[in-house]
């Protein structure tokens, strides 16, 4: 294959939730196609029209937005490109079978390999297919661990559709239906057979579990980060002393706490516009292209809000319409997400820079905020606080918009956490108090104690000196 020609192109239509992979050469009639062409088309067309009923499914299933669909459609495109190169397995240098219905976990190690390598490295990527060997550098490459977990999500739901829907009955042959994104099932020891409880059904020799994923990395997710009352206080008051210029800190403000007590994303933030304002209520567009009203209750938001409209240099008909936040200088274009990260930077430099002598505790919320401040901390604060004031968790998933329960109930954690030292310092108030007259009822030590003990009158109470009590 000549390097940098195309055979595939990717034609979308949102309207229709619709992605189509086509020829590139498709306009052309078979006899002004080239050999090589010809032979391509041969080869991989059963697997091309796999891969369009499959995005025409996903485009039917309304649990996938038409972005998801989109990055699949993409990966499965970068995957025909790469059997187009003609290339050989890691190592091994076995040329890979041009189809996509006997791909192997060998075949797939080198086609991650591929995808790892930038695209404007024709050369390497290349020489990759040809010799089976990793370029000088490949290291230096580092992906996101989302761009590898959209690629092997793309790969393995397209597989999973492939092998239990699609094989079965479209394709007529001895074709393997192994995943080549699973890892095989490990037998168990004899002693963990022994173990197994005994019963009707009959024991296996492999584990009944779903295996791990290939690249997938195994890792736990930690629990979102919140701000303190005292740091939030904190984070108000430096607001005004890093905005510089015509209504920045009114606008900044307002920003900052519609992110906070509306838990917006950034992303939902810069979209937002006044025809979404109901009242106090702001309609905004999630993830998915899902829509939800927030109640924004907090007067000094709508204060900082009002004002800094009122304050914009834009004729008096022109304020209230269009996007809520707007450049500075530019106050006719709406507001980026480079703005508010800018904004997370100027206040991370203030905290980090040198301060006149402040208290030990004022000192500690500085550097804490100059460590864990960003953009998304707004929104988890607004939840975990919404979440300890003890708001019903269905409630607050409506909020912030999940679809998963489980994501809403780490908020619920957090929020224990957050009450933890306060909790701790209550119990501990209570044993201590429980302990005090337990001390004061002890008795001090006395060098005639064993004599009392036994019952001896040393003291001439009740019966002769030095003879014992007779009284039981």
């Amino acid at each position: 294959m000549v390097e940098g020609k195309r055979f595939f192109t990717l034609y979308c239509d949102r309207s229709r939730r619709l992605c189509e992979i086509r020829w590139d050469f498709e306009n052309r009639l078979p006899e002004q196609r080239t050999r090589e062409e010809q032979r391509l088309f041969l080869q991989l067309g059963p697997s091309l029209v796999a891969v369009n009923i499959w995005l025409t499914t996903l485009g039917a299933d309304r649990g996938y937005s038409f972005g998801t669909i989109y990055e699949y459609a993409k990966v499965l495109l970068y995957a025909l490109t790469w059997l187009t190169h003609m290339p050989v397995q890691l190592g091994t240098k076995h040329a890979v079978d041009l189809t996509l219905f006997r791909l192997s976990r060998m075949d797939m190690r080198a086609l991650f390999a591929w995808l790892d390598i930038p695209a404007r490295d024709t050369g390497a990527r290349q020489l990759l297919c040809q010799t089976g060997q990793l370029p000088v550098g490949y290291r230096e490459h580092s992906l996101s661990a989302a761009t590898r977990n959209l690629r092997l999500a793309a790969l393995s739901t397209f597989y999973d559709w492939l092998i239990a829907e699609y094989l079965p009955e479209n394709v007529v042959g001895d074709i393997p239906l192994a995943h080549p994104l699973e890892r095989p099932e490990r037998p168990l020891s004899p002693e963990q057979v022994r173990q197994q409880p005994d019963g009707l059904l009959p024991l296996h020799i492999t584990q009944v579990h779903r295996p791990s994923k290939l690249f997938r990395r195994r890792q736990d997710t930690p629990l979102p980060q919140a701000l303190s009352p005292a740091e939030l206080q904190l984070l108000f008051e430096t607001i005004p002393l890093v905005s510089f210029g015509h209504n920045a800190a009114n606008r900044n403000g307002a920003l900052v706490r519609l992110l906070l007590w509306g838990m917006l994303r950034v992303s939902e933030l810069v979209d937002a516009t006044w025809e979404a304002v109901d009242g106090q209520t702001l309609q905004v567009c999630g993830k998915g292209r899902k829509y939800r009203c927030i109640p924004i209750v907090d007067q000094s938001t709508w204060t900082y809000l009002n004002t800094y409209t009122n304050e914009l240099r834009l004729p008096l008909e022109q304020r209230f319409h269009g996007a809520l936040f707007r450049q500075l200088d530019h106050e006719e274009t709406p507001l980026t997400k480079h703005s508010v990260e800018h904004l997370m930077l100027a206040l991370k430099s203030h905290f980090q820079a040198s301060a006149p002598p402040v208290s030990p505790e004022q000192q500690h919320l500085m550097a804490s905020l100059a460590e864990k401040l960003h953009s998304h901390i707004f929104r988890a604060t607004g939840a975990t606080l919404m979440a300890a004031a003890g708001m019903d968790h269905i409630r607050l998933s409506l909020l912030l918009g999940h679809a998963n329960p489980e994501t809403t109930q780490r908020y619920y954690l957090a929020a224990e956490y957050l009450d933890l030292p306060q909790e701790v310092k209550l119990i501990c108030l209570r044993i201590q108090k429980a302990l005090e007259p337990t001390q004061e009822s002890t008795p001090a030590h006395s060098p005639l104690g064993w004599y009392e003990r036994k019952g001896y009158d040393l003291a001439g109470k009740g019966g002769s000196n030095g003879h014992r009590s007779t009284q039981r």
